[in-house]
């Protein structure tokens, strides 16, 4: 290894001088995923001459990415280790002190080997805004968070609300006893839970209460705003400008947050990002609010660029298995439950206090399920109704459905008049059948028609007029030409 480093070392000493510019690398850091070379500029040596070198450096040390930043007196260049080290949480864990801050997720390991940690309650953290392309490990990151949390926080302190359209995502961690209602996978229902939060959010206003804490993950925003629109861009941005203050904070995540996707006012208040791989510069940009972060030079795969202010970091994101998920909440004494059904848009949800967490067990899952199945669907007798008014009212609702039927044929009729003309709409037995057309009248072709009149005889083409004589013209000059235009 440290052949290779001074090898890699001579090649970047070596790039610079062929491009006449004074430097010599003086220091560096090794990460779990890249190596970090710290280089000494001499005096008079612009920067941007350095960062227009980072692909011929990354050509003479035959690697795909150079990432090249500046840090106090050095500039620092980031190219990718060739055997590179994946960051597993729980020996992180173990490796901190016990006294850690509360409310304090876990990221991983910054490009010192420093892990990394961000408190929530901090004015300058308050909201994370996750941001990357498929593939970048922005789940994986939010799911070393959760874990983290859940392990140094009890349900005294900290509540979480995880919502995941994708199913996928956070669905191991049902039964974590810090969890309001178990993971929320039906947008709707997410929708429901914004509402139950922001109203939650104006009771803790109101009362002045702050505590316990409530961290709202959320699993590809960008989806959830296209399927609730605009009612959801507004809980967001509620959340966001009010919820620090009431010890409510918002951990979400999606693949491109620009203003047109989450709205201008929502983009603005996470003061905390963490930006993964993206495409293009442009994106870089969009995601981080900084121009020429180097976000498209990242390697992918948990490699992060973390923004807080005027700081950046780079960092590599631990990671949890699936299988450490469930080893967590067995852990901590919760039991797996099953998803909560979906709801309807505009139907109303009652308010669940974040004190009795919704934790339900198999067995009185199989106790209900086998109730509602033994038990006979009630009559209109058990609730005291009477059979001559109940057959009014049906009466009723069947003429009202007739009314409504007649109504939208009619619309149907008026949009599409052709329809009219094809099908006949008989009430007698509700069906619509089609309607026998008139034969279509024989076609006359053109040609035939044309072949049978008779032919008249042919006139003789007019003459044309006398033409007047063209009056004689001298041969031009090219010469004369060529030498007026030189002169």
């Amino acid at each position: 290894m440290r052949s290779l480093l001074d090898h890699q070392a001579d090649g970047i000493e070596y790039t610079l001088h062929s491009h006449n510019i004074e430097g010599s690398v003086v220091g560096g850091n090794i990460s779990p995923r890249l190596i970090q070379f710290h280089v000494k500029l001499a005096s008079g040596v612009k920067y941007s001459r350095v960062t227009n070198l980072a692909d011929e450096i990354a050509l003479a040390l035959g690697v795909h990415s150079c990432r090249i930043t500046r840090d106090g007196y050095f500039v620092k260049v980031e190219i990718p280790r060739p055997d590179p080290v994946a960051v597993q949480l729980f020996p992180l864990m173990r490796t901190l002190p016990a006294d850690l801050p509360t409310h304090s997720p876990i990221l991983g390991l910054d490009e010192n080997g420093v892990p990394l940690l961000v408190r929530l309650t901090s004015p300058d953290i308050a909201h994370v805004l996750i941001s990357g392309t498929t593939g970048s490990g922005k789940t994986a990151l939010a799911r070393s968070m959760i874990a983290s949390l859940a392990l140094q926080n009890p349900p005294e302190q900290l509540r979480m609300l995880l919502i995941d359209p994708k199913s996928r995502g956070y669905k191991y961690f049902n039964g974590l006893p810090n969890l309001v209602c178990p993971v929320i996978t039906d947008p709707t229902d997410g929708l429901h839970r914004l509402k139950w939060a922001v109203r939650h959010m104006e009771k803790r206003d109101e009362t002045g209460v702050s505590s316990p804490v409530l961290a709202i993950f959320i699993d590809e925003l960008a989806d959830l705003l296209m399927v609730n629109g605009r009612e959801m861009e507004q809980l967001v941005t509620r959340i966001t400008q009010r919820g620090r203050e009431a010890g409510i904070h918002l951990i979400a995540s999606t693949q491109k947050p620009a203003a047109s996707v989450i709205g201008g006012i929502a983009k603005s208040n996470f003061p905390t990002r963490i930006v993964g791989k993206v495409v293009s510069p442009e994106d870089a940009r969009v995601a981080s609010g900084v121009a020429g972060s180097g976000a498209e030079k990242l390697m992918g795969r948990g490699d992060f660029l973390l923004f807080s202010g005027s700081i950046s970091t780079r960092l590599q994101g631990a990671y949890i298995s699936n299988a450490e998920m469930e080893q967590t909440v067995v852990h901590l004494g919760g039991t797996a439950v099953q998803p909560r059904p979906s709801r309807n848009k505009h139907e109303t949800v009652a308010q669940e206090e974040y004190e009795t967490p919704y934790v339900a067990t198999p067995n009185y899952l199989i106790r209900q399920e086998t109730r509602a199945e033994t038990q006979p669907t009630p009559s209109y007798q058990d609730y005291g109704y009477d059979e001559q008014a109940m057959g009014v009212s049906e009466r009723f609702e069947k003429y009202q459905q007739d009314i409504n039927k007649r109504r939208r044929v009619a619309e149907l009729h008026a949009e599409y008049p052709r329809i009219e003309s094809d099908y006949d709409y008989r009430e007698q037995d509700e069906e619509v059948r089609p309607v026998a057309k008139p034969k279509p009248s024989k076609q006359v072709d053109l040609w035939d028609e044309e072949k049978q009149q008779p032919k008249t005889a042919a006139q003789p083409p007019r003459p044309l007029p006398p033409v007047a004589p063209s009056r004689p013209t001298t041969p031009r000059n090219y010469e004369t030409i060529r030498r007026t235009n030189s002169q």
